[in-house]
């Protein structure tokens, strides 16, 4: 645990128990792993390297923006959340999240695929841009805010029901897919594809 105010610089933790940061910015670069336990940062993040969070059955939470040309991967099957946009200043090369739990995003940017594999559920909120690699979810998709996604020419998946009362763009010169329903329940007030692919 570290508190509030000032920077913390780690280079891979591991714990049995919780890993909480309260710094303003916290770098990251390395393996994070807890034993069934949380893993949260209250700052903002920035990746120093490619970082792999992996914490069982216990929640991650990332507050504040997380930036940095690294990729990231969360392993979780709790509930992971990413309160801001994630690659809004700097964008991730990619963006992993694991099976089972649920997930929350509200906007992320990366050069390369992100790739969002929660059964649970997974809700969506902002712009999502890949830089013309692949955008997939693999779980059931909730729009809690209008949702755009950018893929230029990389594919864009949904394997499972896209629902929420909110709209989604999906553009891409790629391959778009929608797998199963969408807006089931409730619909969504509107979907639109863009030209090409």
């Amino acid at each position: 645990t570290t508190d509030a105010g000032g920077n913390a610089t780690l280079k891979s933790v591991t714990t049995t128990g919780a890993q909480s940061y309260g710094d303003s910015t916290v770098t990251l670069n390395g393996t994070y792993t807890t034993t069934n336990s949380a893993f949260s940062i209250s700052g903002n993040t920035v990746l120093g390297g490619n970082t792999v969070v992996t914490t069982g059955s216990g929640a991650v939470t990332f507050t504040g923006a997380v930036d940095g040309t690294k990729g990231l991967t969360v392993n979780s099957t709790g509930a992971t959340s990413f309160v801001a946009v994630v690659g809004g200043s700097t964008s991730l090369s990619t963006l992993t999240t694991d099976a089972a739990g649920t997930l929350v995003l509200n906007g992320v940017n990366t050069t390369g695929a992100q790739t969002y594999n929660e059964t649970g559920s997974v809700s969506l909120n902002g712009s999502f841009n890949t830089n013309d690699t692949a955008f997939t979810i693999n779980g059931p998709a909730t729009l809690t805010g209008a949702t755009t996604i950018n893929a230029g020419a990389g594919s864009i998946t949904f394997t499972s029901t896209v629902d929420g009362t909110f709209g989604l763009t999906a553009n891409s010169t790629g391959l778009t897919t929608f797998n199963t329903t969408v807006g089931g329940s409730p619909g969504l007030t509107s979907l639109t594809t863009d030209a090409g692919g």
